[in-house]
């Protein structure tokens, strides 16, 4: 995970390390799946952060898109929350890997909230504006972060997540 697909293939000593670590994260994920999967009360519970240890000086950081009931769509709080949590993440060396998931069952990320978007654009408010400018600022700072970022996706997935690296290296299924 800390390195790209191309160069586990030439040093096949290195798949067994990328292995069981792909499988400490699958099991972390499989126990929040069963554990958490309730809706956000709070707009500070739509976005969940937390670590998955790694080794003991590092951890994988997870990143939990948590409207299921919206099919995890974005909305400007979220993009904010996201925004500021990757760019802290990026300078901090205990994170070497980002993680993103969405709750639930259906869906990973069905986008941004359109709804909010086009009822906001209706009445003049400035929502709309903000929305599509930070989001855009967010899907660059995801398509450009120096950090491996694992993204796993499971479910209905639209929007400017659909990333490939440069080089278009680097990506590897997991699922649920």
């Amino acid at each position: 995970l800390f390195m790209s697909s191309r160069q586990i293939i030439k040093n096949s000593s290195l798949l067994p390390r990328c292995v069981r670590r792909c499988e400490v994260l699958l099991q972390h994920l499989r126990h929040q799946t069963t554990t958490s999967t309730s809706a956000a009360t709070h707009m500070e519970d739509e976005v969940l952060f937390s670590a998955i240890p790694e080794d003991k000086d590092h951890h994988y950081r997870l990143i939990t898109l948590n409207r299921p009931k919206a099919l995890n769509a974005l909305n400007l709080h979220m993009i904010r929350h996201l925004s500021r949590d990757l760019n802290e993440v990026s300078s901090n060396p205990t994170y070497p890997v980002v993680v993103l998931t969405g709750a639930g069952n259906k869906a990973f990320c069905a986008g941004g909230d359109i709804r909010a978007v086009t009822e906001a654009g209706k009445v003049g408010n400035r929502l709309a504006k903000d929305f599509f400018r930070e989001e855009y600022i967010l899907n660059h700072l995801i398509g450009t972060y120096k950090k491996p970022f694992i993204a796993v996706i499971d479910g209905i997935t639209m929007g400017g997540v659909s990333y490939e690296p440069p080089g278009g290296q680097g990506f590897m299924e997991l699922k649920r």
